[in-house]
């Protein structure tokens, strides 16, 4: 039977060919072994180990790093079932964890960073001058560990890795906020893929000493030193990035800062306002078109005044309060999208001097008191890319964060940046998981690929991912794992690699040996094109409209339903690995996110245009289909709410609730509509949002 462009039987081939492309990992393992990111150099020699044997292993340093990382791959073996364990075992075969000298030629970030692995059947070493090396050996051997069925040929790894800098940076200032827990489990994951920096973006999510607004969840300043430490342990470094000028909304509505800002008053509008009408019923599902940038005069209310003495020693406070507890030789001090400061109390002192020498002289103050304490600021660079005045005046040890999300943006701006005198640049694409309940993986690959090719072209330090969470913050965090384990592999390798093989070798880490559905899955969410309107979140959540779709729009669904089906019968079929079960979990909700979104659209066009042929007619049928709509929205919102806390501090959870509650009763009341005759058919010309 036919449904728009896909057939059932469509359906069935597209399973067996993803069965067919994804082979099991031991069969990888002869030509690729499954390593997130994949050494420079590996050699394959005679012969097999069997990682199942009773190894022992031993360090031959006193560095509390090494044996952590002893203790973390003994760990890693025992999850599996397999008999490793600290200590020299007489006569044992057993895993090395040593010290080497620097090799003649070997460049700084090779001495810091690289290392050595070399296994054979009777014993594995890994070596290299520094513990940061040895660390980073022994996550590839625990990936072996974890990506194998217990064999693996003898081999040789030589590796390094060609960015210095591989980094997430992590937006918590819109309500989901992970549990301490979690953070901690963020990190060590993050180390796990040789990542080393994680940025927590706060704006006023953190207990700052000064009056810092309504919002919660905070972050506790106890907290923020917790999870610094437990990621120095990893060899990963805590930045946090605290907006030093724009992007205050929070707390700049305290009736005790509103003074501060460039309007004197609080931005007339803002995500947080715009979702508290959403989730309270209004008009407006998404705040998919806000002005939350500072870019009118309205929204000076979001930007400190920088003119204003006192705003400035507030925003040192706020610096010298996370800075008191992560130790960090970098403080991320924002300063992105301020063009409010051109409109508000700064206007007149932006006429006389310039907007460049307004905007360096307080970013310059900002990086002076940093100084003082041997410590280097960074800032985005959008403000410098655009305005050449800006670039002139700023000083040349800044670290510029120089961020584009287009997918086809190639980071020429980096070379600019360079050729300019900034030796220390990064870049800095994103995630694309805003606005909608999953990421926008389309969108997002291409986007870290082009980022992290110019930063190798350009020399510059390295590359950071962001993940925002504009619009709601309803993706959950938890979710933009393959887009870090692609970052991970896209800075670390010489050449970026296919996000096809990436995605791959990353299931086998997340979900085990026998990952290759679930791989498919991941693929299949990959390749999704976003819908005509642009964002899927903005398509689940539009209002009710029971009309005829376009034939663009059916198209989309009737796929969208069909790769969803063929979905669900890969998740059904296959059991994770025990330690993956959460990430299925997360997945699964996400698959049944979009074939609720299609099969919804697919009853709405029938509904509609059952209604257009016979108005005023009770119809039982449509009342049938809308009420088992309402109920499987019911599950999803238990899900998303199950999921949202295994991870994560109540925070916005009950606005996200109420949200899906809302649409759920308009289900149900619709239906009562449709049984009674009184449905009505919408106005297409009205409604149409591309569908």
């Amino acid at each position: 039977m036919r449904t728009g462009s896909w057939t059932m039987v469509e359906g069935v081939l597209l399973a067996a060919v993803l069965e067919a492309l994804f082979v099991p990992a031991p069969a990888v393992a002869a030509r690729r072994l499954p390593l997130v990111p994949y050494p420079q150099a590996v050699r394959v020699a005679s012969g097999a180990v069997d990682l199942t044997r009773d190894w022992c292993v031993a360090f031959d340093s006193s560095d509390s790093s090494d044996a952590l990382a002893a203790r973390e791959l003994v760990g890693e073996a025992r999850a599996r079932g397999w008999p490793w364990r600290l200590g020299v075992g007489a006569g044992k075969p057993r895993v090395l964890i040593a010290r080497r000298p620097p090799r003649a030629g070997e460049t700084p970030l090779a001495i810091e960073q690289g290392y050595g692995l070399a296994a054979s059947s009777e014993r594995i070493e890994i070596r290299a001058p520094q513990a940061c090396g040895r660390f980073y050996g022994v996550q590839t051997l625990r990936q072996l560990v974890r990506g194998t069925d217990g064999h693996v040929p003898a081999l040789r790894i030589r590796d390094a890795p060609t960015l210095a800098i591989r980094g997430v940076s992590d937006d918590v200032s819109r309500g989901q906020m992970s549990t301490t827990a979690d953070f901690g489990a963020i990190v060590r994951r993050l180390a796990y893929y040789k990542m080393n920096v994680y940025q927590l973006y706060l704006e006023s999510a953190f207990r700052f000493r000064v009056p810092a607004g309504a919002r919660t969840p905070m972050l506790e300043p106890g907290e923020l030193a917790a999870i610094t430490a437990e990621a120095a342990r990893h060899h990963v470094r805590v930045v946090p990035i605290v907006e030093g000028l724009s992007h205050q909304n929070a707390l700049l509505a305290d009736p005790a800062n509103r003074a501060l800002s460039e309007s004197a008053r609080p931005a007339t509008f803002s995500w947080w306002s715009a979702m508290r009408r959403a989730w309270n019923g209004g008009d407006e599902p998404l705040a998919d078109d806000a002005d939350d940038f500072g870019r009118s005069a309205s929204a000076g209310g979001a930007t400190f005044c920088a003119t204003d003495p006192a705003a400035r020693r507030m925003v040192i406070a706020m610096l010298d309060d996370v800075g008191a507890v992560t130790h960090d030789l970098w403080v991320h001090v924002g300063g992105d999208e301020c063009d409010a400061i051109a409109l508000g109390r700064s206007r007149d002192a932006v006429r006389s001097l310039g907007f460049g020498a307004v905007y360096a002289e307080w970013f310059g103050a900002l990086r002076a008191h940093l100084a003082r304490s041997g410590r280097r600021t960074m800032l985005y660079a959008d403000m410098a890319l655009r305005r050449p005045d800006v670039l002139e005046r700023l000083s040349r040890d800044l670290v510029l964060v120089d961020w584009h999300y287009d997918p086809l943006d190639t980071f020429a701006t980096l070379g600019r940046l360079r050729s300019a005198g900034f030796d220390s640049v990064i870049a800095s694409p994103a995630l694309w998981n805003w606005r909608s309940f999953h990421s926008h993986w389309a969108r997002a690959l291409p986007n870290i690929a082009h980022a992290a090719d110019a930063a190798r072209r350009e020399h510059a330090l390295g590359c950071i991912v962001a993940s925002w969470t504009d619009g709601g913050t309803e993706t959950l965090r938890s979710l933009n794992w393959p887009g870090y384990a692609y970052t991970a592999a896209a800075c670390w390798e010489s050449h970026t690699p296919e996000p096809a093989a990436s995605l791959r070798a990353d299931a086998v880490q997340r979900y085990g040996v026998n990952a290759a559905q679930l791989a498919a899955v991941e693929t299949m969410l990959a390749d999704l094109a976003p819908p005509p309107q642009g964002w899927w979140g903005r398509a689940f959540h539009a209002r009710l409209s029971f009309h005829a779709r376009t034939p663009r729009w059916m198209g989309v669904v009737h796929d969208l339903q069909g790769k969803m089906a063929v979905a669900c019968r890969a998740l059904d079929r296959l059991a994770p690995h025990p330690r993956a079960t959460s990430d299925a979990a997360l997945l699964r909700h996400s698959v049944e996110r979009f074939r609720y979104l299609a099969e919804r659209e697919i009853a709405l066009d029938r509904i509609g245009r059952r209604l257009a042929s016979r108005p005023g007619v009770p119809e039982e049928a449509s009342a049938r289909e809308l009420r088992a709509l309402a109920g499987r929205l019911r599950t999803l919102r238990a899900d998303y709410a199950r999921l949202w806390l295994a991870t994560n501090r109540v925070g916005t959870l009950p606005m996200l609730e109420k949200r899906l509650e809302r649409e759920q009763r308009e289900l149900q009341a619709a239906a009562t509509e449709a049984a009674r005759g009184t449905l009505t058919c919408a106005d297409p010309v009205v409604t149409d949002l591309g569908r």
